[in-house]
């Protein structure tokens, strides 16, 4: 099976690495990525005041970058 990682970023920098996951292919990690952005949703929220960019990005086994989410919180 392919492997991914899963990196997720506060700001710039990245805060927490994954192990490589295997998944049977692309669709699935891009649904373990929707559900792992939910269930971190609540603390990214919380903290959008300190650090108000986040993102988590899946990759490839050669480090290519498949998926990108992003949240953004600006006043205007």
């Amino acid at each position: 099976m392919p492997l991914y990682r899963f990196d997720i970023f506060h700001g710039e920098k990245a805060s927490m690495r994954t192990q490589a996951l295997d998944f049977p292919d692309d669709r699935t990690a891009w649904k373990e990525a929707t559900y792992t952005c939910r269930d971190l949703s609540r603390d990214v929220f919380d903290n959008l005041n300190a650090t108000p960019k986040w993102k988590l990005e899946v990759t490839d086994h050669s480090g290519k970058t498949l998926f990108r989410f992003r949240i953004l919180a600006e006043e205007l």
